[in-house]
């Protein structure tokens, strides 16, 4: 739903989300977000309702200030982050020493994991590939770290899946992330 400007309509993320969980996902990439505190009721609805059908959502934290700075989602949320459903999933974005990177939003409430988010190659029009940075790389990490989980567990619920992610993390005692978990997804 996201054209090569990087823009898109919330009625056409909604056809989408729809789209997808209507064929049987149990996970949702959502690698993209709103403006800072917009809450769009609709958009609130389909997650709700998505998330009461025991779909994981993973969303990026998004990428900080328009100076390059990390904003404190506990304080300052930025959606569709920081609707933080039941099986949600929010992911700021590390380092490969698995610090945050300064741009990551970050928070001990509403950021649940980090992911590797900084040089992942990624696909761009024309068949190309480029070295992106933000938490919309972070997210698909642990988009499939979750996939790979529970096709390992297929009897697992999406509460399983969740949980088992956000306990087996690694702690870099010396980064102190300022997320829920603590770490870095493992």
């Amino acid at each position: 739903f996201i054209g090569n400007d990087g823009g898109g309509s919330i009625g056409d993320a909604i056809i989408a989300l729809n789209y997808v969980a209507n064929r049987g996902v149990k996970i949702i990439n959502m690698s993209w977000g709103l403006d800072a505190c917009v809450v769009v009721p609709n958009l609130q609805s389909t997650l709700q309702q998505l998330n009461d059908r025991g779909i994981i959502l993973v969303t990026a934290a998004g990428n900080g200030n328009s100076r390059g700075m990390g904003i404190n989602m506990d304080i300052n949320p930025a959606y569709a982050s920081a609707y933080n459903f039941l099986y949600q999933i929010n992911v700021a974005a590390s380092t490969s020493s698995n610090f945050l990177i300064g741009f990551s939003n970050y928070g001990r409430k509403a950021v649940h994991v980090a992911a590797p988010g900084v040089g992942i190659y990624s696909t761009v029009p024309n068949n190309e590939v480029e070295t992106m940075s933000g938490t919309s790389m972070a997210a698909p990490v642990v988009s499939g770290a979750a996939a790979l989980l529970w096709s390992a567990v297929p009897t697992a619920s999406a509460q399983q899946i969740k949980k088992a992610l956000i306990q087996s993390v690694d702690r870099n005692p010396s980064a102190l992330l300022e997320i829920s978990s603590g770490g870095v997804i493992n």
